[in-house]
């Protein structure tokens, strides 16, 4: 199947809405959700297999095949896989970039109980390409205009979603997510636009190392690691552990998300 950038991104939205829908009451916390979020995005990706982006400006159309896959940590560091990282290697460019969310649920009184502003700073500083992912229990307006963010203001009425996502050097202004004046993306805008054509990445620091800081910086609370190879051209054939990490630490989730990991985990953590 054969989307344009803008319908990827649609249809990521559409299909996390409705797993969100079928979600039990105990469910509601950012270990599964994020889970839940990866198992849809991996499914949607690979059920697509390639992507048109038109540019903004003059020019030719470009196309962009690329695989998917979703790695987790196992062993002592298991129990918390909120945080999402996504990993994009470029195979023509020659580049791999990495970018992170970190996750939070929305509580039953309409805050974010594991909302942590100090965190979410000490993070950002470490963290170039961070975005704040907002688990709502019911849509929330967002904006997916490329142009204009500060659109809340004008009394518009606007699409919502229950995955808004605003980048955490804006969102670490303010003391609560509520009071940022800045409309968030939908989570399949933010991801297909920022992430999956490489605009927002970290191409800085090689992935693992980026990872084992994130580690040091949350206490070691090890993010799920979504990793997508691209190309504009057919992608041969790679062995799924190679796509693009080869190391002991991250085990390949399941299709149907088996929590039963494949490898131990001993993360080598800079200092």
């Amino acid at each position: 199947m054969i989307l344009t950038a803008i319908e990827l991104s649609k249809l990521i939205d559409r299909e996390l809405e409705h797993r969100l829908e079928c979600l039990e009451f105990v469910d509601w916390h950012e270990d599964h959700i994020s889970l839940v979020l990866v198992d849809a995005l991996r499914q949607t990706l690979r059920n697509t297999n390639r992507i048109v982006v038109h540019p903004t400006g003059w020019g030719e159309e470009e196309h962009f095949f690329f695989e998917v896959e979703a790695y987790k940590a196992t062993g002592a560091l298991e129990r918390r896989h909120g945080d999402i990282a996504i990993v994009v290697q470029d195979l023509d460019l020659g580049r791999v970039g990495t970018g992170f969310y970190e996750a939070k649920a929305e509580g039953p009184d309409g805050g974010y109980p594991a909302f942590n502003m100090r965190q979410l700073r000490r993070l950002s500083s470490s963290t170039p390409q961070l975005a704040l992912l907002l688990y709502e229990r019911a849509g929330k307006a967002v904006s997916n205009d490329e142009y204009s963010f500060c659109s809340r203001q004008y009394g518009r009425s606007h699409p919502t979603s229950r995955l808004r996502v605003i980048g955490a050097s804006i969102a670490k202004k303010y003391s609560h997510p509520d009071s940022i004046p800045d409309l968030p993306r939908s989570f399949g805008h933010h991801f297909v636009s920022r992430y999956l054509t490489g605009r927002d990445l970290d191409y800085a620091r090689d992935p693992l190392l980026t990872i084992q800081r994130w580690l040091k910086v949350t206490r070691r609370a090890s993010p799920v690691v979504v990793s997508v190879r691209i190309s504009r051209a057919p992608l041969p054939p790679a062995d799924p552990m190679l796509i693009p990490f080869d190391e002991p630490g991250l085990a390949l989730i399941t299709p149907a998300i088996d929590l039963k990991y494949l490898l131990e985990l001993r993360p080598r953590v800079e200092s």
